[in-house]
């Protein structure tokens, strides 16, 4: 789906492609602070759960008494994991495909180098099943 779009919209797939590695390297920060990150979280869940007499419990067959630390690990930590995978699956991988029409979009001083050939060349045999059809 990304590389039809790309071809079609290469300038507004490039905007999409730096806003989702700016969204990845948010994420990764939450990552790396994981247990801060979730403490304001499960502190203002708390506050919002008192507000409605809501009690927080953990499932009957869980080994720890803590349900920050059960909440962290089992459901915050791999989520974040999967939506950080999810979004180098779709986005994040398809940096170099992209950067590589670079050699076809108008600029105003496009000289032709040794670089723009080589991504040019990369293109055609990303492609070559569609260009050769």
């Amino acid at each position: 789906m990304i590389d039809r779009h790309i071809t079609r919209h290469p300038a507004v797939t490039k905007t999409a492609l730096e806003a989702a590695s700016n969204v990845q390297n948010t994420i990764q920060e939450i990552r790396e602070n994981c247990d801060v990150e979730f403490r304001q979280l499960f502190l203002s869940v708390i506050t919002l759960c008192e507000k409605f007499d809501i009690t927080v419990s953990l499932p009957r067959q869980c080994k720890s008494d803590n349900p920050e630390y059960f909440l962290r690990v089992s459901v915050f930590i791999p989520f974040i994991d999967n939506f950080l995978d999810q979004l180098n699956d779709r986005f994040i991988s398809h940096r170099i495909v992209l950067n590589n029409f670079d050699c076809i979009l108008p600029k105003i001083e496009m000289k032709i180098s040794e670089e723009i050939k080589g991504k040019f060349k990369q293109l055609v045999e990303t492609y070559q099943d569609i260009i050769y059809k």
